[in-house]
């Protein structure tokens, strides 16, 4: 075991729903659950991983015959997903089970705890898994992934989930590369709202990424990963306060004020991981970590990255990105209305270019006609050189003249209003 200072992201708990195989990576694992134990972060290979591996085996039962498993979906440091197959409703669901790094299970099946933790911190690191399922169980919202019961056996926590169908952000960046930015724009809003019903319950997410956006093939985005969330106490400032738990996140994603030890936390922390995810989508590139930042490592500006991007959309994301919390949109509404007028100046951009070259490919056709106006008359012969039609000829160059006037001043006042908005977002 050694310190390390950059650990692999953790892996979301939905995959692909159709793979047979088991998806393994790297994983940060924390040597203790609680604040008063040192953060111990340790390596684990893949085979390492498979090789300590105690799951469940296909045709494994749980709840008296209720729960039939099927195959396992993801694994992550804390806990295993099965398929299952739900005998009563006679459906496919997913199950996720409580199952640190390290666990073991006796003949009988009970959950032993792993060697790195006490039996007190095991308790209390489930009996978090239980509130982060009670939790999800109480959201009926199409953003957030929904959880149809929870329950204690073998001495650990069954979470009995929906099963998505489709792929997380994460996995879609990877296969079809970045996205443009109108597609991040619509992304944006549809997270932005899941992510505000979460705030209005009173809850922080904590772990916002592309690993924990679920594209659904329904049109779906929804929220994963709910077991850093934290249900905390709204004191006199209007913020909520970090619990006992130490888990800090994911590099890149989490703001600075998630690796200090009681450090106040509110809905501006879950911008900046919002905000994160944005610009990676729309970069291809992570923001480098809070804690390389802090000792000067620059974030470069999304249009330095890609060409193109408007200022707004990438003075929106720098602002949200801010190591002072502060400094940040106050919120996910906030957020959203700062890039959205973005988004108006975006669609207004590009819809005037277009409509700007469709005229200019008319005009450019009507000098053509006026050029072949003004050639011999064609042979009977040959039509395709037969004048133009009567209308286009006197009061041709007056008429277009006035014409590319009218554009001129509409390029001006579009050219000022620009301007008033992009002003107005940056202060």
């Amino acid at each position: 075991m050694k310190k390390v200072h950059k650990p692999e992201p953790a892996k979301a708990t939905h995959a692909r729903a159709d793979r047979p195989h088991i998806q393994l990576y790297t994983y940060q694992a924390s040597a203790a659950f609680c604040e008063h134990r040192p953060f111990i972060v340790m390596q684990a290979s893949p085979s390492l991983m498979q090789e300590n591996l105690d799951a469940l085996a296909p045709g494994s039962t749980l709840q008296n015959g209720a729960l039939a498993i099927t195959r396992i979906l993801a694994v992550s440091h804390f806990a295993i997903t099965y398929v299952a197959r739900d005998e009563t409703l006679q459906r496919e669901v997913a199950v996720k089970e409580f199952f640190p790094f390290g666990s073991r299970r006796t003949p009988t099946g009970e959950v032993v705890t792993p060697p790195l933790s006490t039996p007190e911190e095991f308790n209390t690191a489930r009996a978090q898994f239980l509130e982060e399922a009670r939790v999800l169980a109480q959201f009926h919202h199409p953003g957030v992934v929904g959880v149809h019961s929870f329950f204690q056996a073998a001495n650990t926590a069954y979470m009995v989930m929906e099963l998505l169908h489709g792929a997380t952000l994460r996995e879609l960046l990877e296969t079809k590369g970045r996205f443009n930015e109108i597609q991040v724009l619509a992304l944006a809003n549809k997270i932005g709202v899941a992510l505000q019903a979460v705030h209005d319950a009173g809850l922080l997410h904590r772990d916002l990424k592309p690993d924990n956006i679920f594209a659904c093939d329904d049109g779906r985005l929804v929220l994963l990963d709910f077991g850093l969330s934290t249900r905390l106490e709204v004191d006199a400032y209007g913020t909520r306060r970090l619990d006992s738990l130490i888990r800090f996140g994911t590099p890149g994603y989490a703001p600075p004020e998630q690796y200090t030890q009681g450090a106040t936390q509110n809905a501006a922390s879950d911008v900046y991981s919002l905000a994160a995810t944005l610009y990676h989508l729309l970069t291809g590139t992570a923001p480098p970590t809070a804690t390389d930042r802090a000792f000067g490592v620059p974030l470069e500006p999304p249009s330095r990255l890609v060409a193109g991007i408007s200022p707004a959309t990438g003075h929106t994301l720098l602002r949200a990105l801010r190591l002072n919390a502060g400094q940040r949109p106050h919120d996910v509404t906030d957020f959203l209305e700062r890039l959205n007028t973005g988004t108006q100046m975006l669609t207004t951009r590009t819809t005037f270019l277009t409509v700007l070259q469709a005229r200019s490919r008319q005009l450019q056709f009507a000098q053509e006609q006026q050029r072949l106006a003004a050639t011999p008359a064609a042979s009977p012969s040959n039509p395709s050189q037969q004048a133009p039609p009567a209308e286009e000829s006197g009061c041709l160059p007056l008429f277009f003249g006035a014409y590319i006037a009218f554009w001129l001043v509409a390029i001006v006042i579009c050219m000022a209003w620009f301007a008033i908005m992009f002003f107005s977002v940056r202060w």
